[in-house]
């Protein structure tokens, strides 16, 4: 290990030491990332002055023995691609009123709920009665670009998994519209968004609803959800490939360093790519048994630092910009205990917006001390 200037980095050394942001809550880049000219870049914008960096690579290939455990226990195909029409435009459905997705559809949503419930004791599930709900609440799932209001609308309980469910789904259908998919693969993608999680229904209760740090074993247990959901939508009749694929791959990562498979981008489904970016991105946000969550900006940069590596770069830079386009004129809370609202937002810089706090006018590209920690949605 040594430390190096951050004006020395070249592409390709390897981070030694993860990198967090200033409040030390996030971790922006982890431990063995092979640095590109873009960390570089971030980096430098973040004021960051020196890092630590592997002097050899020792990152270790000790996942053969995994790979053969679960390949013997599930049927991984062939991953599915050349999903996306890129030339398909959509329709958007807007200017009909504002009533939130859980009462409009409160039947719908609870009859979905009881059929993830029923998991807990069963491996059928009533895909028919998925597909059927999803069909009728995707033109509301999808009628508001503003996906953020959408989703802050959303009643709040102790059944975080369901919730959590819900939320990635209609987040992933907005950004499905958003890449241009056409409207059978928007519901499929609502459907994997939806049933990418159902896995944790095998696991013990206790765990999912811990509120203290997990141990390496619950770790390990935790982590085999993407397997058991995969297995319960192999053997559901009508799943199609592509979400099963979304369960089983959504924690896998671009540069293979996720699970359970350790794949790279290019064997990593496209619907798994928008589901993990999905999930990740409520995961943080959102009040969980162990912890409340941060800023829909902090988030947003979390991923923005994560592409390449992690995330796909496309899909990221897609879902920050069309959420961006939605957060002029709305209130936030600054870590400095003011309000403010957000005045302009710069295309390039979409995670650092203008404020006006009271009669002052800051811009964020430029103050690295002052950071949003809530949009207010009105």
């Amino acid at each position: 290990m040594k430390t190096v200037n951050i004006n020395e980095l070249i592409p390709g050394m390897i981070l030694k030491d993860a990198i967090f942001n200033e409040l030390n809550s996030i971790e922006l880049l982890s431990s063995n990332t092979i640095l590109t000219v873009r960390h570089i870049d971030l980096l430098k914008n973040a004021g960051i002055s020196e890092v630590s960096i592997c002097t050899e690579n020792n990152q270790k290939d000790n996942f053969e023995e995994i790979r053969k455990e679960i390949e013997e226990s599930i049927n991984v195909k062939e991953v599915l691609t050349n999903i996306v029409n890129q030339n398909m435009k959509i329709n958007i459905l807007t200017g009909e009123g504002n009533k939130p997705i859980d009462e409009k559809h409160e039947k719908v949503i609870n009859e979905t709920k009881e059929v993830f419930n029923s998991l807990m004791i069963s491996d059928d599930l009533d895909f028919k009665s998925i597909e059927k709900n999803v069909k009728e609440m995707l033109p509301d799932m999808i009628r508001n670009n503003d996906v953020l209001m959408r989703l802050s609308q959303l009643k709040r309980s102790d059944d975080y998994t369901f919730e959590h469910s819900l939320r990635v789904s209609i987040l992933a259908a907005n950004l499905a519209k958003w890449l241009g998919y056409n409207d059978a693969q928007i519901q499929e993608v609502a459907e994997a968004g939806l049933l990418f999680d159902i896995g944790k229904m095998k696991l013990p209760q206790y765990i999912l609803k811990k509120g203290g740090k997990i141990t390496s074993e619950e770790l390990s247990i935790l982590e085999k959800h993407t397997q058991l959901g995969y297995n319960i939508l192999l053997k559901t009749k009508g799943v199609s490939s592509a979400i099963k694929y979304a369960a089983l791959q959504h924690h896998e990562r671009m540069d293979g360093s996720g699970y359970p498979l350790r794949l790279k981008s290019g064997q990593i489904h496209e619907y798994a790519k928008i589901v993990m970016i999905c999930d990740i991105f409520d995961a943080m946000t959102s009040k969980k048994p162990y912890g409340k969550g941060v800023s829909k900006i902090e988030a947003a940069e979390y991923l923005n630092w994560n592409t390449d590596s992690s995330f796909d770069t496309k899909m990221v830079y897609i879902l920050i910009h069309k959420i961006s386009e939605y957060m002029l004129g709305k209130k936030v809370i600054l870590n400095t205990g003011e309000a403010g609202k957000i005045v302009y937002v710069d295309v390039n810089y979409p995670t650092k917006p203008t404020l006006q706090v009271g009669s002052e006018i800051i811009d964020l590209r430029f103050e690295k001390d002052i950071k949003i920690i809530k949009i207010i949605e009105l």
